[in-house]
């Protein structure tokens, strides 16, 4: 499905670069090698959600949490990637090039199948929504964390911003204010706005999160229901 093909594109630039004979190191290929950026984390994460869905783990809270997380960090990351000025779709001269034909395919496919996971009815549009979002900007953190120890220890990188894990270091390729610490910066306040503002038409006033803040079953919801369940799993 969607996940598998998006992983397949990310992998495909080493794959074509070895055929077409280019001698790089393996080191060259960083961003393929290790989850190195947010839609690095956020395709793997895509493919759990499909494998998880596939084998019928839609109960659990864990996978709710997750296909939660993914539909939210991976439509803004995938948007905030396809609008980068050195691969966007409106530079002609970027698509000369197959890595950035790769990059704006699995972007495109990973934005697709963030989207398909909100069709899937996974979970309910709720402020609560907001934690799973922060969580795994937070998991990111940690991974861009360990990547730079992992390359500061074996003398891999001369400096924070050489290869720039998670964008902790500077801004997003072609995005001159875009660090990952202004994207949470902006994004966290301005969904959890939309989401208050979305509970306030979209359910009674008995029903919105601040009258159910103690509720257990006010987490991301119930399976969903079975053809909802088959569309995902077929797309995926």
């Amino acid at each position: 499905g969607i996940a598998v093909f998006t992983v397949v594109l990310h992998w495909s630039v080493v794959w074509v670069e070895l055929l077409q004979g280019y001698t790089k190191t393996i080191w060259e290929y960083s961003s393929q090698f290790f989850i190195l950026f947010p839609c690095h984390f956020t395709m793997y994460l895509l493919l759990a959600v499909a494998i998880m869905a596939y084998k019928g783990k839609t109960d659990s809270k864990i996978f709710r949490w997750i296909a939660t997380s993914v539909a939210y960090f991976g439509v803004v990351g995938a948007a905030v990637a396809l609008l980068s000025e050195s691969h966007a779709v409106y530079n002609f001269e970027a698509l000369k090039d197959y890595g950035n034909i790769r990059y704006m395919l699995s972007h495109g496919t990973l934005l697709l199948g963030c989207l398909c996971v909100f069709l899937g009815g996974f979970f309910k549009i709720r402020v609560n929504n907001i934690f799973p979002f922060i969580g795994v900007g937070i998991c990111a953190i940690i991974i861009g964390l360990i990547d730079q120890g992992i390359f500061s220890a074996f003398g891999l990188t001369t400096s924070l911003t050489d290869k720039n894990p998670m964008y902790m270091f500077g801004p997003a390729n072609g995005i001159g204010i875009f660090s990952i610490w202004v994207m949470l910066g902006i994004v966290i306040p301005a969904l959890l706005l939309f989401l208050i503002i979305y509970e306030f038409f979209a359910y009674k006033k008995e029903d919105r999160w601040y009258k159910n803040l103690h509720l257990n079953e006010y987490l991301p919801v119930p399976p969903p229901p079975p053809r909802q369940l088959i569309f995902l799993n077929r797309v995926l």
